[in-house]
């Protein structure tokens, strides 16, 4: 191999190379001649017709539907997308802010309704704290009225009695016609101020009877001792059957039933002494109500011994 160097003819510049190239060895003939590549045939080029041109312009029609088509639906689909994810979010949150609003105001209301009720609540226990308390004030003010109407009528009476004792003798005679026929040993408890009153009663008894002074007696009163009875006919024991009586046609119209037992009612609503309203009457009798009605003068009664009096005894 010769080692001669490459003239500048056979060079090719670095910059005219563009690519690499594969070099072919030209086929040669026996002498090493070059042999001539044999010229290929000119293809011959038909002329197009009309169903050739309608052809090509229905296959290029074809081809551009075919890739227009899919363009289109390419791009509708994603226009459709994005123009449903739209809608979706709009009546995605219309509906979620209608239903966001009705719960919110069922969960309001139900929450003001129970603040509603509690206040309620509270305002009605602070009613009741009001009115019970009025309510007891009724209640007392009424028993204070009774306690001091009964007291006003007890003075009343008290007073007419002391003014005219008279009536003394009409209940001294009832307490009397309730003993027994055969009583003997009979006391009678009066009023000092009573005694010469009943002297008339007294000597128009078969038997014997004794008379005794009582300041615990109040004037138009008595009450009738013997061995075996008792009979409480003072002013305070009548007033009391009186005024019961009264309460117990009163309360027996208000419940629709009899009343069997007011003794409780009766120490809370009168004025008089314990043991005066629990002293049994001893014969069981109707007593009469109190009557202020004068008797006419009667004649003048002899003088009658009384125990506890000054005055001499006549008889």
């Amino acid at each position: 191999m010769s080692n001669k160097p490459i003239s500048g003819k056979s060079r090719i510049p670095a910059k005219e190379l563009t690519a690499y190239e594969r070099w072919e060895l030209p086929a040669m003939d026996e002498q090493g001649n070059a042999v001539k590549p044999e010229p290929e045939p000119e293809e011959m080029v038909k002329p197009l017709t009309a169903a050739d041109l309608e052809q090509i312009h229905k296959d290029a029609y074809e081809a551009g539907f075919e890739e227009g088509y899919k363009a289109g639906e390419q791009q509708g689909l994603q226009n459709g997308f994005e123009k449903g994810h739209q809608d979706g979010s709009v009546k995605g949150e219309q509906e979620g802010y209608q239903k966001g609003q009705e719960s919110g105001h069922a969960e309001a209301f139900a929450k003001t309704d129970g603040e509603m009720q509690s206040a309620l609540r509270r305002l009605q226990n602070l009613l009741g704290e009001l009115l019970d308390p009025i309510k007891a004030h009724d209640d007392e003010i009424e028993e204070a009225l009774l306690n001091l109407t009964m007291a006003l009528t007890r003075a009343v009476i008290k007073r007419e009695l002391v003014l005219d004792s008279r009536q003394i003798r009409t209940v001294l005679r009832e307490a009397l016609g309730m003993l027994p026929s055969t009583s003997a040993n009979i006391r009678i408890f009066l009023n000092p101020v009573d005694i010469d009153s009943v002297s008339q009663v007294i000597n128009e008894m078969d038997g014997e009877a004794k008379v005794i002074a009582s300041e615990e007696i109040i004037p138009g009163g008595c009450r009738v001792e013997t061995s075996q009875s008792l009979i409480n006919y003072t002013v305070e024991k009548r007033f009391q059957k009186a005024v019961q009586s009264m309460l117990e046609r009163s309360m027996a119209r208000a419940d629709g039933e009899e009343v069997s037992d007011l003794s409780q009612a009766m120490g809370e609503l009168t004025d008089f002494h314990r043991e005066l309203l629990d002293t049994e009457v001893a014969l069981d009798a109707v007593e009469k109500p109190i009557s202020l009605d004068p008797e006419p003068e009667p004649p003048e009664p002899e003088p009658t011994h009384v125990e506890g009096s000054d005055e001499p005894d006549k008889n």
